[in-house]
Parts: structure tokens; C-alpha cells; sequence
């Protein structure tokens, strides 16, 4: 599930960017909103069919590793605990 928060406040006019520090302090929370955007049936569909056919599936998101984790579970990855970041990716040797 994702969750949003929701706050407002005043930042100064004529604000091209808004940074954390124009909204550090001064904010009213106004609540929470939950989402769950589940994997569509055709995705499912599509890795029980490389499967069948023989070929290993490996998805690639921006997500948190657990969050990750929980979408390959769900469309049928056959590993889904073995998660990579970007960060151990990144640490990796070329060629390894």
C-alpha cells in the first residue's frame, strides 16, 4: 500500500521551487490516504507464460525493496525475496 500525507501551509510568492525547508514548519496536517494499485491479471498472465516457456523473469522497479518484494510475490516471480537495489547494483563489480 502507498500513503500519501496531506498538509497545507503559505509559502512566499512567486516560488519557483518549493524545497523541505518551505515546508520544515508551519504546515497543518490534514490526514492520510491509503492506495493499493495491484499488478493487472494480464502481468500474471504474462509471467506464468514465460515460465512455461522456459525463460527466467526479472522485473526492475523504483520501488523499496519490500515493496518490490510484495509485487513480485504477487505476479508470480519465482524468487521474490531475492531483491537487488539500486544501492548493491551499484556496488557491484562489472562483469560480476
Amino acid at each position: 500500500m502507498r500513503v500519501l500525507a496531506f498538509a497545507k501551509g503559505e509559502i512566499k510568492n512567486r516560488t519557483a521551487a518549493v524545497i523541505h525547508a518551505d515546508v520544515a514548519s508551519g504546515m497543518t496536517f490534514l490526514g492520510l490516504q491509503g492506495m493499493i494499485d495491484p499488478p493487472r491479471q494480464e502481468a500474471v498472465l504474462a509471467v506464468q507464460k514465460c515460465h512455461t516457456a522456459g525463460m527466467r523473469v526479472k522485473m526492475i522497479t523504483g520501488d523499496h525493496a519490500l515493496t518490490a518484494s510484495s509485487i513480485a510475490r504477487q505476479v508470480g516471480l519465482h524468487d521474490p525475496l531475492n531483491v537487488v537495489t539500486g544501492k548493491v547494483l551499484m556496488e557491484t563489480p562489472t562483469g560480476s
